[in-house]
C-alpha cells in the first residue's frame, strides 16, 4: 500500500526479496533474504527535491523466483506537494513598476507551476494582474499619478504558497500634464493704459505704478506634485514658491510687477515689460514655462 502524508510517500513492503528497488535505487534491506519481513521507505514528495512523479515505481525482485510473477512491480500516484514560495524583486524606473517574479518550483517540471500575480496601489485598489509561467520575466506595471504611493505586489502559486512585497512611490507625474493658466493678465501678450499725468517736481520722488499677476496650474489633482514654481520678470526679484508656500488649489496671486508712472508724461509713451513662469514637478522635471509681455501705453 501507498500513503500520501504531506511532504511524503510512504510505502510498506512485505517481502523475501533478495534486492529491493525504488526508481531503479537499491532500497537496503536488513537480515537475510527468505526471510518474510515488513519493510517501510520513505521517499520526498516535494518540488523541493523533485523526486516524486507519478510514475513511481516499486519492484520486489528475487533473482531465483519461480515463478517470474513472483517479481511484483507497483505504480504509484500521489500527487506533488508544491512547497516553495514565490520570491518577488521591483524597482520603479521611467514609467514602469518593474517586477520580477522567481520560484524553484518552475526548476522541477512535475510540479507544473503557475504563478498569479496581483498589483495594488494605494487609494485606486487593483492596478493589475497577470500570470508568471516561467522565471526571470520582467512584467513591466505602469506607475500612478500620486505622492507616497504604496504598491502591494501579492504572488501565489498553484500550491497556495502567498509572498507578498510592498514598494513606496516618493512621487510620480505620468498622465497627467501640468500647465500653466493665465487669469490676469488673461493673455500672454497683453495691454495696460496708464493714465499721462504731469511730472513730479525735481524734489518729489516719482509715484510707482502696478500690475496684478495672477494665474493657476491645470492637469494635476494634488498640489504635492509640484515642487517649485517661479516668476521671474525680466527686471527685478524673482518670487520662488516652494514647500508649503505652494497654495493647495495651485493658484497663485498676489503678485507684482512694477514701473514708474513718471514714464508716462505724455500720450502714446510705450514701455514693454516680460516675465517667465516656470514650473517643476516632484521628480524635478521642468515642464513647459509660460512667456508673457505687458504693453504699456500713456492716454
Amino acid at each position: 500500500p501507498q500513503r500520501c502524508v504531506g511532504n511524503k510517500i510512504e510505502i510498506e513492503v512485505k517481502t523475501n526479496a533478495v534486492e529491493l528497488r525504488a526508481n531503479d535505487k537499491v532500497v537496503p534491506l536488513k537480515g537475510a533474504g527468505g526471510t518474510l519481513k515488513n519493510y517501510k521507505h520513505i521517499i520526498d514528495n516535494t518540488d523541493v527535491g523533485c523526486f516524486a512523479e507519478s510514475d513511481v515505481t516499486f519492484q520486489a525482485n528475487d533473482d531465483a523466483a519461480d515463478p517470474a510473477t513472483k517479481e511484483i512491480t507497483v505504480n504509484l500516484t500521489c500527487a506533488l506537494r508544491n512547497t516553495q514560495k514565490p520570491q518577488i524583486t521591483a524597482n520603479l524606473s521611467g514609467r514602469c513598476l518593474n517586477i520580477t517574479v522567481y520560484d524553484e518550483s518552475f526548476k522541477c517540471e512535475k510540479a507544473d507551476e503557475e504563478i498569479s500575480v496581483t498589483v495594488d496601489a494605494s487609494g485606486q485598489g487593483q492596478i493589475e494582474d497577470y500570470t508568471v509561467t516561467t522565471n526571470g520575466k520582467l512584467q513591466c506595471v505602469n506607475r500612478v499619478d500620486g505622492v507616497n504611493v504604496v504598491y502591494t505586489i501579492k504572488a501565489t502559486d498553484k500550491g497556495n504558497n502567498i509572498s507578498t512585497l510592498t514598494v513606496t512611490d516618493a512621487g510620480y507625474v505620468g498622465n497627467s500634464r501640468p500647465v500653466i493658466t493665465l487669469i490676469h493678465p488673461p493673455a500672454t501678450s497683453y495691454t495696460h493704459y496708464q493714465r499721462v499725468t504731469p511730472p513730479n517736481p525735481p524734489d518729489r520722488s516719482s509715484s510707482e505704478g502696478e500690475i496684478e499677476i495672477s494665474f493657476r496650474i491645470d492637469g494635476v489633482d494634488d498640489a504635492r506634485l509640484i515642487s517649485k514654481v517661479e516668476f521671474r520678470p525680466g527686471t527685478g526679484k524673482t518670487t520662488v514658491f516652494q514647500g508649503a508656500a505652494i497654495p493647495s488649489d495651485l493658484t497663485f496671486d498676489n503678485i507684482f510687477m512694477t514701473y514708474s508712472v513718471n514714464d508716462f508724461s505724455a500720450k502714446g509713451t510705450t514701455k514693454t515689460l516680460t516675465y517667465t513662469i516656470r514650473l517643476w514637478d516632484i521628480t524635478g522635471k521642468e515642464w513647459t514655462p509660460k512667456q508673457g509681455t505687458i504693453t504699456i501705453k500713456g492716454r
